[in-house]
């Protein structure tokens, strides 16, 4: 149980990392694209 739960928090994590690049790579464009 602990272990979903861990790989789940984990998944959660990499996923927001990955939006939150993307977001502030489009700021940084000046949101074209």
């Amino acid at each position: 149980m602990v272990i979903i739960l861990e790989s789940l928090l984990g998944s959660m994590f990499e996923a927001l990392l990955d939006y939150s690049e993307g977001f502030i790579l489009r700021q940084e464009v000046g949101g074209v694209g």
